[in-house]
């Protein structure tokens, strides 16, 4: 399959953008798609994230199209100051102008392991020591999240759909994806509640608080 012959939402089908050809959509999230692709400089195969909320059809709600632009451009900031392991990591990124939106692409390693999710959805049984690992090597990612940069990063939506199970021929069991709804600090949440419901804590849904305390609640969810 080549990149022709694929249907971008929200683009202007482009066979090519930049340094990455061959684009072929690997899967869709809610406020995402992921795409494959080669970069034809390097030689490797990239994972290219194209952000939904920049829709054309939202192109007149602006304050939608602010709130996005400053959502992302926080992921990728954040992304580029990681260096963990068990977080994907971020190649770099760079902006389209689509239906005069300028449109973030977040370019990351090609990460084509099912997620804890995947394999939940199989039916396949999980067994108490699978999930006491699991629980582990997140944890540990977390407390590097929580500590290691001065300020805490609050990651705010673990969910198995977000956790990738790697081979054993990889330096960490498990990574983390999806930086989109992570914050610096503590933060106290209005309005709308983020994460997803059945792994968010209790409080979030109170007082809206969502800290180091709120990500170990969603892990242990997943280890449920």
């Amino acid at each position: 399959m080549t990149g022709k012959n694929i249907k971008f939402e929200g683009q202007l089908n482009p066979e090519r953008f930049g340094n990455f050809e061959d684009w072929q959509r690997y899967k869709r999230g809610g406020h995402s798609i992921i795409y494959m692709a080669d970069d034809s400089v390097t030689g490797n195969k990239v994972a290219i994230k194209q952000h939904l909320d920049y829709m054309p059809e939202r192109a007149g709600e602006e304050q939608a199209i602010r709130e996005a632009k400053t959502r992302y451009e926080r992921e990728i900031a954040m992304l580029g100051k990681l260096s963990h392991p068990g977080i994907v990591q971020s190649q770099g990124y760079f902006f389209r102008q689509e239906h005069g939106i300028p449109v973030p692409y977040l370019v990351m390693e090609p990460l084509e392991t099912d997620t804890i999710e995947d394999k939940l959805a199989t039916g396949q049984p999980v067994s108490e020591q699978e999930a006491r690992e699991a629980i582990l090597s997140v944890g540990t990612v977390l407390d590097y999240l929580h500590t290691a940069n001065g300020r805490p990063i609050i990651y705010r939506d673990l969910k198995p759909g977000n956790v990738k199970e790697m081979g054993k021929e990889d330096s960490w069991p498990h990574k983390i994806v999806d930086f989109s709804e992570s914050r610096i600090g503590n933060a106290t949440m209005s309005g709308s509640v983020m994460g997803t419901f059945g792994y968010n804590a209790p409080e979030i849904y109170g007082a809206g608080m969502a800290d180091q305390t709120t990500d170990f609640y969603s892990l242990l969810r997943i280890g449920a």
